[in-house]
């Protein structure tokens, strides 16, 4: 029997892409299981727009973190964790009502974050809107960074969790057992589950792009926000002599596609800016180049793709978990910057089918298991809800 409609809020921000990225294939999920239930993805900056120091403060951060990222020059990102967790506890009693009245015209009855930092502040803030409100967090990461970062247990939120390290974290930090609730892999959206394009489909497709579809082909993205990493696989490859088919895509950066749109490669070669849909040009292609994100090693394992995951060292707190299992299971390779790509990318070229096989075994479904298991979450224990009790 299907459950009655209830309106869900998934809460992202625009750090770095992988929590808008989860959020859209959550939203994709719910609404095609639950044709009935408003389904909304909100930005975290929106829902605390009502505190304006706080909302300052975030922008700030998310601004500063992904200038870096772009420019691949992350540094200190356990203080900036820390800082960013340090601000949450310090909410002032007068912000969470004027975070509230973001949704009190319409109080959701369901709020899903895919937003590490400030899940206390989103429940605490929802509860005010709607006391009986569920809670529910989906990790992004393997693990978390820091104490703080996803788990807050001193609250009725439910963990939908995709790692057993997670889970060992999340009952190590004092949330109960029931809260606590496994999914079997990550987050991934259910487009990247459906069957591909044709052969002839993908060799038109690549001829239109003015790729040669007689040779492999590899995409370069190190997400929506761009990097400076692009160029440099890029030209890792071409140093090497390398004959292969190079899509290029640079996100929100115009410094990096600029200069890529000018460069004389000496290989077909598709340089694209920020992109819509990615999986209809992952389709496209044999191999994926990226960072070692969650969602990038999810796509990577569902869609079938061998995976070069390019260490990034001020990115560590979050993606070590990440670079260690896909090292341990096998599904790609782990190099230490641009220069190891080459090496890497001839290792699967020439053995393509063990990544194959491995990622085969290793295909979740963990976006359905969230859609199936939110409408059977409980409710907030209204019973703590004091007003004292909202903040720490």
């Amino acid at each position: 029997m299907a459950p009655e409609a209830r309106s869900v809020d998934i809460v992202y921000f625009q750090a770095g892409s992988g929590h808008w990225t989860a959020a859209l294939a959550l939203q994709a999920a719910l609404q095609r299981r639950w044709p009935a239930w408003h389904v909304r993805a909100v930005d975290l900056e929106d829902v605390v727009a009502g505190d304006r120091l706080y909302r300052a403060v975030l922008r700030a951060g998310i601004g500063h973190f992904n200038r870096m990222l772009r420019k691949d020059q992350v540094r200190d990102l356990n203080g900036l964790i820390r800082f960013g967790i340090y601000c949450h506890d310090r909410l002032t009693p007068r912000g969470l009502p004027r975070m509230a009245r973001y949704w009190a015209g319409s109080p959701p009855d369901i709020v899903v974050s895919v937003t590490p930092m400030n899940n206390g502040v989103i429940w605490r803030s929802a509860r005010l809107a709607n006391p009986a409100v569920t809670c529910a967090v989906v990790p992004v990461d393997f693990e978390e960074a820091l104490p703080g970062y996803w788990f807050v247990p001193d609250t009725d939120i439910h963990y939908l969790l995709g790692s057993s390290r997670l889970r060992e974290q999340a009952l190590e930090g004092g949330v109960a057992a029931a809260r606590v609730h496994p999914l079997s892999g990550r987050v991934v959206h259910p487009d990247s589950y459906a069957p591909g394009p044709s052969g002839s489909e993908v060799r038109a497709r690549q001829r239109e792009l003015g790729l040669d579809p007689g040779l492999p082909t590899v995409l370069v993205s190190f997400g929506a926000q761009g990097s400076v990493l692009v160029r440099a696989a890029a030209r890792a490859i071409a140093h090497a002599g390398m004959r292969v088919n190079l899509i290029l895509m640079c996100g929100r950066s115009a410094k990096v596609a600029g200069g890529l749109r000018g460069w004389a490669s000496g290989m077909p070669t598709a340089v694209l800016g920020f992109v819509e849909r990615p999986l209809d040009y992952r389709r496209l292609c044999d191999v994926l180049i990226g960072k070692p994100g969650t969602m990038t090693i999810g796509e990577a394992v569902t869609e079938g793709r061998a995976l070069i995951a390019v260490r990034t060292p001020g990115m560590a707190p979050v993606q070590r978990g990440n670079e260690r299992w896909v090292a341990e299971t096998g599904v790609g390779e782990v190099v230490d910057g641009p220069a190891g790509v080459p090496a890497a990318l001839q290792r699967i070229l020439t053995g393509p089918e063990r990544y194959r096989e491995r990622m085969a075994a290793r295909r979740t479904r963990g976006v359905f298991e969230i859609a199936d298991l939110l409408p059977t979450l409980g409710a907030c224990d209204v019973g703590t809800g004091r007003p004292a009790a909202l903040l720490r």
